[in-house]
């Protein structure tokens, strides 16, 4: 870790640069999907590189702020963002003028707008972001305020109560936030739809904490035009700037996050909702009745605003009886009810279809066993999500996993770690949630394995 200070005669100021550099060999089998091997990265701590900076403003109040770029170390490539919560990201067509509640959509003729290529869309290719955390602050006797992009309060408890963390094949997150995940398995690109994991937009507090007590808010704006058609193709008479992969309020973000932590015992419960429409605009609708597609047909505009409000609620707990340390996580994803509209077989007749809500209901137990230089690691996951199909059965899935961490020094560790995922009643038994590496649309088993080394600065 590289530090530069500055002094001067009202502010001390202090920037550091930090970061994970992770690899490992991982190998993923699946019982009908093959089996790939290969080296890549973030096995037990996510590769990173940032930075981040203090200055002390006097009278118990401080400046920060933190800019943090993901990183696949194994090909220098950087890792992606996305400019809100919505699941077009940064697709958002640009234009001018205003559209107004009932306007007519006109018939004759239609166009299809452009869309700034979202960064989601371009595999690491779009160079380095900082798409981990970018936020400015202030901290002081009042808590502290963060503006910009960061942790979302539903996402800890699924990260702090698992001994694997939030990487590689033994993480709780093949299941809680995986092929089962109501939203689907969306880790990877992150800045999907949902957030799980990080809002972009936001303002954060925590509180000071007192007594191991301390509450942590989040409110992630929608970022979405009041006129938007929610559709990126619109009618010849409406303005261009109505042609948005997103409606009024997709994407807004609310979570709160409520923490214990005194001596061995650490409690924690989040709840958090993000806002999504649940059908299409009657504009959109009367575009679709037209002929022109969304995402279908011969003016296709490759994509639809993510429907239905997302929710998350989980719990977690640890305690440390110093010869191991146990822990404990249950949460609830879900996606409400909305109506999904395409055409029929004919290809004109437009067809409402409803979607029933999801709900994965997941558990996981977790243990960390120090023994000197190394830590020995377990943990069994399980989840159920009820079936969009009237009738079907639940969608289960369960995770094993054991490994062990070698720490060469305090910065530097050697690791492995094996596990196995069971999936079955429509299932699917992903692995890999964060880095893809196998598709397994139709297995019911997958087992793989980390062999790695992680050092921090």
């Amino acid at each position: 870790m590289a530090t530069l200070a500055a002094t001067g005669v009202y502010a001390q100021s202090s920037v550091q640069i930090y970061g994970v550099v992770d690899a490992r060999i991982n190998s993923i089998k699946t019982n009908d999907n093959g089996t790939l091997t290969r080296l890549d990265g973030s096995g037990a701590a996510s590769s990173r590189l940032g930075f981040r900076g203090t200055e002390d403003l006097g009278g118990g109040l401080k400046a920060k702020f933190v800019l943090e770029m993901g990183m696949n170390n194994d090909t220098g490539a950087g890792q992606n963002t996305t400019a809100n919560n919505t699941n077009m990201g940064q697709n958002l067509s640009a234009g001018s003028g205003s559209w107004k509640a009932g306007q007519a959509v006109n018939a004759s003729t239609y166009r299809t707008q452009g869309s700034t290529p979202s960064s989601s869309g371009l595999g690491g290719l779009q160079g380095l972001t900082f798409g981990r955390q970018a936020f400015v602050g202030l901290e002081g006797g009042f808590g502290e305020v963060r503006l910009g992009r960061d942790y979302a309060p539903t996402f800890w408890n699924l990260s702090v109560y698992d001994p694997f963390g939030t990487n590689g094949v033994g993480q709780s997150h093949n299941i809680s936030l995986g092929t089962m995940h109501p939203v689907g398995a969306f880790i990877a690109p992150p800045g999907s739809a949902a957030p799980g994991v990080r809002s972009s937009n936001a303002i954060n507090y925590f509180t000071p904490t007192m007594n191991g007590f301390q509450a942590n808010a989040m409110y992630g704006f929608s970022e979405q035009r009041t006129n938007c058609l929610g559709v990126n193709t619109v009618g010849a008479t409406d303005s261009a700037a109505n042609g948005c992969d997103a409606q009024k309020g997709d994407g807004e973000y609310i979570g709160i996050r409520l923490m214990y932590n005194q001596g061995p015992l650490s409690l924690s419960v989040a709840t958090g909702k993000t806002k999504y429409a649940n059908k299409l605009t009657a504009e959109a609708r009367a575009i679709m009745v037209q002929g022109v597609g969304i995402n279908n047909g011969p003016d296709q505009i490759g994509n639809v605003p993510f429907m239905g409000d997302y929710s998350a609620m989980n719990i977690g707990a640890s305690y440390d009886f110093g010869v191991a340390k146990a822990m404990f996580q249950y949460g609830e994803q879900k996606r409400a009810a909305y109506t999904n509209t395409g055409y029929a077989a004919d290809g004109l007749s437009i067809v409402d279809t409803a979607v029933v809500a999801q709900t994965l209901k997941h558990t996981g137990l977790g243990v960390a066993v120090p023994m000197g230089a190394t830590t020995l690691k377990a943990s069994y996951n399980w989840g159920s999500r009820n079936s969009t199909t009237a009738g079907a059965a639940d969608l289960k899935a369960n995770q094993l996993a054991v490994g062990a961490n070698y720490a060469l020094s305090k910065r530097t560790q050697l690791y492995a770690t094996y596990s196995t995922l069971t999936a079955k009643n429509g299932a699917t038994a992903a692995l890999a949630t964060v880095s893809n590496a196998s598709s397994t649309t139709q297995s019911k088993k997958s087992s793989g394995y980390d062999i790695g080394l992680a050092h921090s600065f």
